[in-house]
């Protein structure tokens, strides 16, 4: 009889709700970056337009065809919050474009090698060796290493591109995060949205 008074207290008692101590797990910081490559001295540069997130296996075919390829990068935060991680990582800072320098041992056209879509304006030169350089040196000391910084951008603002290949060109914000901005950008007479860093841009007032 006593056991039975006694599960019967237990159950109605009021049971204890102690707070959780410590909170959410922490985030993991993880660094997944590879070595930058500098850019290879050239008299002259194309500007190759490549496939959606293609641009190191189109540089490697550009390189193995006889070609001198490179294309800039910036480092970025990738958060997730299911793994509670946060990876940073390698992103090209012009995405989809590669620069291709012209070499007389060259063994297909530029057209034809994997990965490439066509080449901008129309195989005419297209970038100096002096704005490789810069790019170059840029990236070298850092300058595109972007952190976890606060949103500049919302969407519907008008910005102009403030430096690279695009430099001068207008367009409007279609969405904004920490360190890249999507952009619709008129180019070659057609509108396209295009993936950009935020660093890169500058609100029009």
């Amino acid at each position: 009889m006593s056991h039975q008074l006694n599960r019967i207290m237990h159950k109605g008692r009021p049971r204890s709700r102690l707070p959780k101590i410590g909170g959410a797990r922490p985030f993991k910081v993880l660094d997944a970056t590879k070595p930058l490559r500098a850019a290879p001295e050239a008299r002259e540069w194309l500007v190759a337009m490549v496939e959606p997130r293609a641009e190191e296996k189109a540089a490697t075919a550009l390189r193995e065809a006889g070609y001198l390829a490179w294309y800039p990068q910036m480092t970025c935060w990738i958060s997730s919050a299911r793994l509670r991680t946060r990876t940073k990582v390698n992103r090209p800072l012009f995405p989809r474009y590669v620069f291709v320098a012209l070499q007389a041992h060259a063994r297909k056209a530029i057209k034809d090698c994997d990965h490439v879509a066509g080449i901008v304006g129309s195989g005419r030169v297209f970038a100096r060796p002096s704005l490789l350089a810069t790019l170059s040196r840029r990236q070298r000391l850092g300058e595109f290493d972007m952190g976890l910084g606060e949103t500049l951008f919302a969407r519907g603002d008008v910005v102009t591109v403030a430096e690279g290949v695009a430099s001068g060109l207008h367009g409007v914000v279609l969405k904004a995060e920490a360190d890249r901005v999507k952009v619709l950008m008129d180019l070659l007479g057609s509108k396209r949205p295009i993936d950009m860093p935020a660093s890169a841009l500058r609100k029009v007032a």
